[in-house]
């Protein structure tokens, strides 16, 4: 069977570095598909440089080339640097044509109905929409696949809406096969329950890319942090590009989006004949991203064959039989048992990075701290394995206080409740919940809540510090068992407690990311960068390797 025509077109040199990682993973495939054209299209403020990224990457890949050749039939450095082409930087739409988009016309005219070129968006679709608009003869030749469609439209709405005017108005274009995932591709990355942080993902880039050749060591030490610029502290595996490139590899039925395949699976929208988009319903839905399940549900082998190609990179080895590889939570299907492996020290902890189990669900709120928290409609647990020093502790819980039921919530500790509270006769804001408990690295702390009526046991945060010396323990809770008595003075100092093991890249890192030790603790501050930072009354040390 002949090798899938694919151009992709790109804002690889924006502030997300997202499109890097999938540049990087879609070169190791370059033995299975054949790669007519990588189009630069419009970065969010323009001022990106594609062709640095493109170039650097390629010569990563061809310090890997003689070991990937033991394995595949994989091109030269000349030939891909040859497909690279210019796409606009002029938001009007059309303009003139661009490189990119002349390219594309030709490339499709060259294609057939049954051998068609595979246009995969990875950001704006101006020039896929450029080429079409100029020329219409190319439509029965082409499959677009674009990711964030919509989304993208704060960079040039005009050719987006143009696409999906023309393929419900104008019959030349009513046959168009396109895929528009505006949600779905976030099952590449996010956690079990919707969380979208990629830096839950980081463990497995060190353990299956760094040092898998010059490709791994690209993606991890340059493309893995920072991952959306500007200073910032977002790291991990994001590729949230990737799944168009994984419809196109898989096979399964490329001429049904319907059918489940590595590239996630959808549901015709009645723009036109062919189009395709997101599936809504609840078992497809990840957390509140409709279709992200049908591509999260694939991540184990999606994952395996990434770590294949990488060990190819490294040294022509690899599994050959496409095994799949622990995601680090307990089912990539999405089973609501918690993988109980979230690890959490002193400082403050979204609720949303705990391990989700039962009911509770990640739940996008801008109101709420980092923009989300979680909730249950029913009863669930949110838990994570406590990874500090052993000592006294005051832990707060940030948590939403509705008017609109009485919901019950629980903080334990290794099974243990050590604090239960009702949220009644609330106004709709955030109240904290305190208690102070002695705590052993790798005591598992829970979140527990139960929805009653309108208000979803929403939990936003917490907070753990070390107590004041000889402070008592909470005693307001008459569920709890009773509180022990303050530990007496330790005849001698204790010895100084294992490093927890965060690490840190050559990257910018938040002090309050740092394992905190002493008498420091986090303190948000709007004026701080991340809006915290670390303080200390007395003398501490916050500390990474």
């Amino acid at each position: 069977m002949a090798k899938p025509r694919v151009i992709i077109t790109t804002d690889i040199g924006g502030d997300d570095k997202d499109d890097a990682q999938s540049f990087i993973h879609a070169l190791l495939y370059a033995d299975e598909v054949d790669y007519r054209g990588f189009v630069s299209t419009m970065t969010d403020d323009r001022s990106g440089n594609p062709d640095y990224h493109f170039n650097r990457i390629i010569d990563a890949y061809g310090r890997d080339l003689p070991k990937l050749r033991e394995t595949g039939d994989y091109p030269s450095t000349s030939e891909l640097r040859g497909l690279i082409h210019k796409g606009s930087v002029n938001p009007d739409f059309p303009g003139s044509l661009s490189s990119g988009a002349r390219h594309i016309i030709d490339e499709a005219r060259a294609a057939s109905p049954n051998d068609p070129v595979y246009l995969l968006a990875w950001g704006p679709v101006h020039d896929i929409a450029a080429a079409l608009k100029a020329a219409p003869d190319i439509v029965d030749n082409v499959r677009v696949y674009s990711i964030y469609g919509l989304g993208q439209d704060r960079v040039n709405p005009e050719a987006y809406q143009w696409m999906k005017d023309a393929v419900g108005n104008d019959g030349r274009y009513s046959d168009l096969f396109w895929i528009n995932a505006e949600e779905s591709f976030r099952g590449m990355y996010a956690g079990s329950s919707g969380q979208n942080d990629p830096g839950r993902n980081l463990n497995w880039v060190k353990d299956n890319v760094d040092g898998h050749g010059a490709l791994g060591d690209l993606f991890h030490d340059v493309y893995s942090y920072d991952l959306y610029g500007n200073g910032g502290s977002a790291k991990g595996l994001k590729m949230g590009d990737t799944p168009s490139l994984l419809y196109v590899l898989d096979e399964i039925n490329n001429d049904n989006p319907g059918a489940r395949s590595w590239g996630g699976s959808f549901a015709k929208n009645g723009w036109g004949d062919n189009t395709w988009d997101d599936r809504d319903g609840s078992g497809d839905r990840l957390g509140s991203y409709d279709g992200a399940r049908t591509v999260y549900e694939q991540r184990g082998e999606v994952w395996g064959d990434f770590a294949d190609r990488l060990d190819r990179a490294r040294d022509g080895s690899g599994r050959k039989d496409n095994d799949s590889v622990d995601l680090g939570e307990s089912d990539a299907g999405g089973a609501s048992e918690s993988s109980g492996d979230e690890m959490i020290r002193t400082g403050r902890t979204q609720a949303e990075d705990f391990d989700l189990a039962g009911g509770y669900v990640y739940e996008d709120r801008s109101a709420s701290a980092g923009g989300a928290n979680i909730k249950v409609n029913g009863s669930g647990t949110a838990q994570a394995t406590f990874d500090g020093a052993s000592g006294r502790y005051e832990i707060d819980a940030g948590w939403l206080n509705e008017n609109d039921g009485r919901a019950s919530f629980a903080l334990r500790v290794d099974g243990e409740t050590v604090k239960s509270w009702d949220g009644a006769g609330g106004s709709n804001g955030e109240e904290v919940a305190s208690v102070s408990v002695d705590l052993e690295r790798g005591d598992t702390i829970e979140l527990v809540g139960r929805s009653d009526a309108g208000e979803y046991a929403r939990f936003d945060w917490i907070e753990i510090a070390k107590a004041d010396s000889g402070s008592a323990p909470d005693a307001s809770n008459d569920d709890a068992p009773s509180a022990p008595s303050a530990p007496s003075a330790p005849s001698a100092p204790a010895a100084p407690s294992a490093p927890s093991g965060t690490t840190i890249g050559v990257q910018r890192m938040q002090a309050e990311d740092f394992d905190l030790a002493g008498g420091y603790v986090y303190e948000d501050r709007s004026a701080s960068a991340g809006g915290a930072n670390i303080k200390v009354n007395g003398s501490g040390t916050a500390q990474a390797t």
